[in-house]
Formats: structure tokens, C-alpha cells, sequence
């Protein structure tokens, strides 16, 4: 196809890369401070020094990262939609490494929650591959962090209803979010057929 027939799903593409990309980095250097700020007051001693330095140092690798997936998608020569796939597919690992690790050293019960936080701005690309890919690594590694830490899903007066109510309104919001992409990625299809035969009719006229 022609870049100008797929101009509006470029131009879609382009922002939403360039804000998805904004609020992760954000949110990572967020999490840096908050992380940082409740060692330093004394508020979760069972977080190390070292896990922080390793946070603040993943955290400048993903900027550099981005940053060079950002400049190979949007070039001088248009946009490289090849380049665009690896930097959703970067994403979506970046996305679950540093779920996983914020689990595993920050030490505590209720990071898991952030999984559907990651799950919507990966969303936000209204893609049906990724939105799937990413809902199943959502899942695996929430597999694995139950597996590490069984408590963050148990209650200590209701276990079994505590545990089961967790974990239908994670499948609930995630089927939430796969049904609401699928209809957006549909219609952003559709309109963006719809731009492509409107310029073919007036070239035809």
C-alpha cells in the first residue's frame, strides 16, 4: 500500500507510539522515586540498596531503548511499520521483565495489581496480536508470582473466596480490555479502509 492510503492509520500509529512510550518512561522513573523514597523513610526495610541501584539502572536502559526504537520507526523516510513490530514486541517484553522484577525485590503484596496497568497501555496500540500476547504473559506471570509469594492472593479469614474473587475480576477486566481493543482495532480498520476507497473514488473522478 501506499503510505499516503494508510496516512490515517500512520498517523494513529505515530501518536500512540510516541505516548505510550512518554507514559512508561514516566511511570518507570515514578516508580524509581517511590520505591526509593519508602527505603529511605523507613517504611520497607525488605527492600536492598542493591535492588534499587538495578531499577534505576533498567530504568536508564529502557530510556535508551525507546528512545532508539522511537528514532528507527519515525524516520526521515516515513514510517517503518517493520520497526514499529519490534518495538511493540520490545515492549511487551520490557513490560513483563519489570513486572516480574518489581515483584520479586520490592516486596510488596499489592505490586501484582500493576498488571492491569501494563495490560492497558500496551492496549493502547490497538493491536489484536498484542493485546493477546499481552494478556497471556499477564497471566504467566501472575502465575509466577502467586507460585513465588501464594500469600498476595490469600486472606487470612476467607482464603478460599478471597483467592477466587481475584482471580475472576483479573479475568473480567482482562476479557474487558481484549473486547474493548477488538471493537477499536475494527473500527480503526474500517475507517481506515473507508479513507483508502474515498481517495481511490476521487482519483477515479
Amino acid at each position: 500500500m501506499n503510505t499516503k492510503e494508510e496516512s490515517f492509520q500512520i498517523t494513529f500509529n505515530k501518536k500512540s507510539l510516541k505516548v505510550v512510550l512518554i507514559i512508561y518512561m514516566v511511570c518507570c522513573v515514578l516508580s524509581f522515586l517511590f520505591y526509593s523514597s519508602i527505603k529511605l523513610l523507613g517504611l520497607n526495610d525488605n527492600i536492598s540498596v542493591i535492588s534499587l541501584i538495578m531499577l534505576g539502572i533498567f530504568v536508564l536502559i529502557y530510556g535508551l531503548i525507546f528512545y532508539k526504537c522511537y528514532k528507527c520507526t519515525i524516520t526521515q523516510n516515513g514510517f517503518n511499520m517493520k520497526a514499529f513490530n519490534i518495538t511493540k514486541i520490545v515492549l511487551l517484553i520490557i513490560t513483563y521483565f519489570q513486572y516480574l522484577y518489581l515483584n520479586f525485590t520490592m516486596h510488596l503484596n499489592s505490586i501484582w495489581l500493576i498488571v492491569f496497568f501494563f495490560v492497558i497501555l500496551g492496549a493502547l496500540f490497538f493491536d489484536m496480536k498484542m493485546i493477546i500476547e499481552s494478556i497471556a504473559l499477564s497471566l504467566l506471570c501472575q502465575i509466577i508470582v502467586f507460585v513465588n509469594n501464594p500469600s498476595i492472593f490469600q486472606d487470612k479469614q476467607l482464603i478460599i473466596a478471597e483467592t477466587a474473587m481475584k482471580i475472576i475480576t483479573i479475568f473480567i477486566t482482562l476479557a474487558l480490555i481484549f473486547i474493548v481493543v477488538y471493537f477499536a482495532s475494527n473500527l480503526l480498520k474500517s475507517i481506515g479502509d473507508k479513507e483508502i476507497e474515498l481517495k481511490k473514488k476521487s482519483k477515479n473522478c
